[in-house]
């Protein structure tokens, strides 16, 4: 499956403090995923830091360079 731009989905995440989403309507799982700035591979959630009720840091790894990294939240895709 290939990650898609999902604006409202992760900001969902955020305000819910929830580093994946269920889609109530169809039961399907999303998560968060961002293309390496490094060398573009496909980079999944390391860790993650909650404020209350919503999410406040979310740091991603690389599996090809292993480079943890923070994106700004337009640069977040969902698969």
């Amino acid at each position: 499956m290939e990650p898609m731009v999902a604006p409202v989905v992760v900001d969902r995440m955020f305000e819910t403090s929830e580093p994946r989403f269920v889609d109530p309507d169809t039961n399907r799982c999303f998560v968060m995923v961002v293309l390496c700035p490094n060398d573009g591979e496909r980079s999944y959630i390391e860790t993650y830091k909650k404020s209350g009720q919503s999410l406040t840091t979310v740091t991603f790894k690389c599996p090809a360079c292993e480079r943890c990294f923070e994106v700004s939240r337009e640069h977040i895709m969902v698969i």
